[in-house]
């Protein structure tokens, strides 16, 4: 079996590579950005006194880290328009479950780590601080 491939073809749709490539970036900045605020209310959220707040948050962190990402997105996409009754388009149903996905790991391992050691809630007391 000798085959030659052919790529020529490839660069008479170059174009759609660019800009499918583009619109990739554009959704990863988008939702980079989404989750990265979205962590940091949540980490702050996080710090209240209020044990209903941070038992809220704690499931909304638990609920998006332990299931797959796979699972989010075809359940955001298909189920849950059929439970509201209003129908998502596909690019503001990705940047959603993308966006609460990444949120939920920023507030859980960057945010609410460093807000509770910027205010002493680490362990260390702030007089022994450097």
């Amino acid at each position: 079996m000798n085959y030659v491939w052919d790529f020529a073809i490839l660069g008479k749709y170059s174009h759609l590579f660019w800009v499918g490539l583009g619109w990739t970036i554009a959704y990863t900045i988008g939702t980079v950005l989404l989750g990265t605020l979205l962590g940091l209310l949540v980490g702050i959220l996080r710090l209240s006194r209020w044990p209903v707040i941070d038992w809220l948050l704690l499931a909304y962190i638990e609920l998006f880290r332990c299931t797959p990402l796979l699972v989010q997105i075809i359940w955001f996409y298909y189920a849950f328009p059929v439970v509201i009754g209003v129908n998502i388009p596909a690019h503001v149903a990705a940047v959603t479950v993308l966006s609460l996905y990444g949120g939920a790991f920023y507030a859980l391992r960057s945010f609410a780590a460093a807000s509770r050691a910027c205010i002493g809630d680490n362990g260390t007391p702030p007089a022994r601080w450097d």
